[in-house]
């Protein structure tokens, strides 16, 4: 095995002070001089959130990582002391032999102790680094003492930090997404009146209101009071994010308490600025999609502290103050650069770069955690990684130093290994499997282009692995060539901040050159399950053409689950949070044959193609963007055409949605529940009847082939769908059906529907439906489009 160590750079060695008899001197400890005399790794900056004093360390993002350079006697026993308060890790490194760190999470100021031995240097490096659990870390404090003594004046905290404060109603103001009830907007439910009058209401299961304390606090718990509380049981989840953009759950699944008073739901202390409750209606026998909220209120500190998505404080310059070195005996210079020993190197916490961490995205069931690399860290070439994997534990971390192949077979770990490159997109590697293995992350690499595999990653029978920050490259490749394939009984795998690009050869010598970015593949009865795919760039899968005209069918969908034989069996994937941009490749740029999936608050922008229900039953699709923002970038015809959601099967929940400018119709209309060819999910490749479907509370705009259809008279498939229920919809548009009621069954329920139409736009097709049905407007509708997502957002390099 080959370990390679990387020296530090001498600029960033600053000789910092004298040994005194007990403590050792530590220049602004305290960070009352902002980040002077301590290297920085952004992004962090001087905080008033403190232990002491005024300022402390904040460290929010990732590579984040403060160190200093300080003198200590050789061979001696020291402690090394601070104050936390969030997620991070403190520790000391000598450059060689020594290497002690101790990672935490903690929700209030809190002692760390790290005892350590100094071995044969006089000089360590003190280091604190950001672990993105909470979304921040903050230090205070710093010493570094014998371990005989103790530290001259213990610091306590003195300041009035948050989980000091006393609990308290803190002032909000409210919002919600602009589709409430005009008569009870959202201040209304902070006006401190518990009567029926005076409530925030909106229709629709996962409707929200939105609480801005104005800046960064501890949230104890929040109070919540709502309407015929009485009568009726609410359900609703909480939420806190410290930016309105990344939000983390704190209450799931809450009811209210069968009254109409305030009453509590613990956050335990969480930070926060905003505060969003969502809404999943209510038990009653009507009207049961309401969310009536009479009142909230929000206890937790009462001093709010600076808010993170403010611009960052610059701290004051402050001259530092000469510190007079202690004399010592005059003793040789031990040299700085190189330790002359022949004695293989112990690993070393590295300078360079730090892996950047995935942000936590709570999901129900699968919970996703920070990587905690509290263990060592190797340098390896990817040829000799088996055997560095050999002597590895839960916890370490592995940097590959060239390129190669990685093949991980028959490898388990009680926690994450990560492996990773250096830096994210730094090394190459022509492809990965990972066999029948166990806590295994890879990180930060290159995959691709090449002709050379069929797989760039490939994971087989494994469980609890993670692919992250990783880009795969498959620009001007003529081998039909998928990107990462999963398959066997491989569970609870994570697929977050990645990037796919460019399948643009979709023929070769007149073949289609096939494969798809991501492949959940059935294999003798056993499919991916727990699968969480977020936060991932799918772009530019150009069109397969046939005499130059976009055909719809070529095996290149962004994502595939599944195949006909695996439709019933239940997989519990998530996909959320994704951008698929310019895919074309396919009439279906989901392609869905397995059952009980999620696919949420996803972007689809300007892509040939459905999210597409294939085979399968009890999916859910809620609160995605489809935007048909213009012409192919590579083929101009009008079967070129852009597509919403498309539904065969049962059970499915179809909700919140919002569709805007699509062109598709036929296959790619914007919300088509279709026809089907068989009435189970057992014959075959077939269509299986849409039944037991709900279609709520989605919005369409100014598409082409107009908006809903319940079933499509011109289908080759004659069985109609059956038991559908379409409430609460809105579609607004110039041409096309906006909804077409084709099927015609009396089993099928339309309620509180509404339409505008303008142009040549007919608003009902097939049967007409009656004004409770569908109410039909004269003047536009006021809809708020929601900002999708960019590529900023998603891929290698978002936060």
């Amino acid at each position: 095995m080959i370990r390679k160590f990387k020296l530090l750079p001498l600029a960033c060695i600053l000789l910092t002070g004298s040994i005194q008899a007990n403590a050792v001197t530590i220049k602004n400890a305290g960070f009352e001089n902002g980040l002077t005399y301590w290297s920085i790794v952004e992004p962090g900056r001087a905080s008033i959130i403190s232990n002491s004093g005024t300022q402390s360390l904040q460290l929010l993002g990732a590579p984040a990582r403060v160190h200093q350079w300080i003198d200590v006697e050789k061979n001696t026993d020291y402690i090394l002391t601070g104050y936390v308060n969030g997620s991070g890790k403190i520790g000391v490194n000598n450059g060689h032999d020594v290497v002690k760190k101790v990672a935490f999470e903690v929700n209030s100021w809190r002692k760390v102790t790290l005892p350590f031995n100094s071995k044969t240097k006089s000089r360590i490096q003190v280091y604190t680094k950001f672990n993105d659990a909470l979304q921040h870390g903050y230090f205070d404090d710093i010493q570094v003492v014998k371990a005989d003594a103790e530290p001259e004046h213990p610091i306590e905290p003195t300041n009035p930090v948050p989980e000091q404060c006393l609990v308290t109603k803190l002032e909000v103001t409210a919002s919600d997404d602009g589709s409430y009830d005009s008569n009870y907007s959202p201040e209304r439910a902070i006006d401190g009146f518990l009567t029926n009058s005076s409530r925030w209401s909106s229709k629709g299961i996962g409707k929200w209101i939105q609480l801005d304390l104005g800046g960064e606090a501890k949230i104890d718990n929040i109070k919540t009071a709502w309407f015929s509380g009485d009568k009726r049981t609410a359900y609703f989840n909480i939420e806190t994010s410290l930016d309105g953009v990344n939000w983390t759950s704190a209450v799931l699944d809450a009811e209210s308490q069968g009254d109409s008073l305030l009453n509590s739901d613990d956050l335990s202390d969480a930070f926060a600025r905003f505060v969003r409750i969502i809404g999943h209606g209510n038990s009653s026998s009507e009207d049961n999609a309401w969310n009536s909220l009479l009142d909230v209120e929000v206890h937790g500190c009462s001093e709010l502290k600076e808010s993170p998505i403010e611009a960052p404080v610059e701290p004051t310059p402050v001259e530092p103050t000469p510190v007079e070195p202690t004399p010592v005996e005059p003793t040789p210079v031990e040299p700085t650069p190189v330790e002359p020993t022949p004695v293989e190197p112990t690993p070393v916490e590295p300078t360079p770069v730090e892996p950047t961490p995935v942000e936590p995205i709570p999901v129900e069931p699968i919970p996703v955690e920070p990587i905690p690399v509290t263990g060592t860290t190797y340098y390896t070439s990817a040829d000799d990684l088996n055997d560095t994997l050999a002597e590895a534990v839960g916890g370490d971390e592995i940097i590959i130093t060239n390129s190669g192949e990685i093949s991980i077979k028959n490898i388990s770990f009680d926690s994450p290994v990560l492996i990773r490159a250096e830096s994210i997109g730094a090394l190459k590697l022509e492809n990965a499997t990972i066999n029948n293995s166990n806590n295994i992350t890879l990180q930060g690499f290159l995959f691709g282009p090449s002709n050379d595999v069929s797989t760039l990653v490939k994971i087989e029978n494994s469980t609890n692995i993670k692919i992250l920050r990783n880009y795969f490259d498959h620009l001007d490749v003529t081998e039909g060539q998928s990107s990462l394939v999963i398959t066997q009984s491989s569970q609870y795998i994570e697929i977050g901040y990645n990037e796919f690009h460019d399948k643009n050869i979709s023929v070769v010598d007149g073949e289609k050159n096939t494969g798809s970015y991501i492949k959940l593949q059935y294999d003798d009865g056993q499919m991916t399950k727990n699968a969480h795919i977020h936060h991932n760039y799918f772009n530019n899968i150009t069109p397969y053409l046939i005499d130059g005209v976009p055909a719809g069918d070529s095996d290149r969908e962004a994502i595939v689950m599944g195949i006909s034989s695996s439709q019933d069996i239940v997989t519990n994937n998530v996909v959320e949070y994704n951008l698929f941009e310019n895919c074309d490749g396919e009439n279906e740029i989901l392609t869905i044959k397995t059952s009980e999936n999620t696919f949420r608050y996803n972007t689809f922008k300007n892509s040939m193609g459905s999210l597409s229900l294939r085979l399968g039953h009890s999916n859910e699709a809620y609160g995605n963007y489809f935007y048909g923002t213009g012409a192919s970038d590579a083929v101009s015809d009008d079967n070129y055409q852009t597509g919403g959601i498309r539904v065969y099967g049962a059970g499915h929940s179809i909700y919140d949605n919002y569709m805007e400018g699509l062109s598709g119709t036929s296959w790619r209309l914007p919300l088509l529940v279709d026809n089907g060819d068989t009435s189970d999910s057992s014959n075959g490749d077939n269509h299986q009847t849409p039944t037991d479907v709900a279609i709520t509370n989605n919005t369409i705009v100014n598409s082409i082939g107009g908006g809903i259809y319940i079933g499509r008279e011109d289908s080759k498939y004659k069985n109609k769908p059956t038991d559908i229920s379409i409430i609460g919809n809105v579609v607004i548009g110039s041409e096309g059906l906006l909804f077409n009621n084709s099927a015609d069954s009396d089993t099928n329920t339309f309620s509180n529907n509404t339409a505008y139409a303008t142009g040549s736009a007919v608003v009902n097709g097939g049967t007409i439906l009656t004004s409770a049905q569908l109410k039909v407007l004269t003047t536009s509708p006021s809809v708020s489009a929601p900002t999708p997502l960019t590529p900023s957002d998603v891929g290698t390099k978002a936060q």
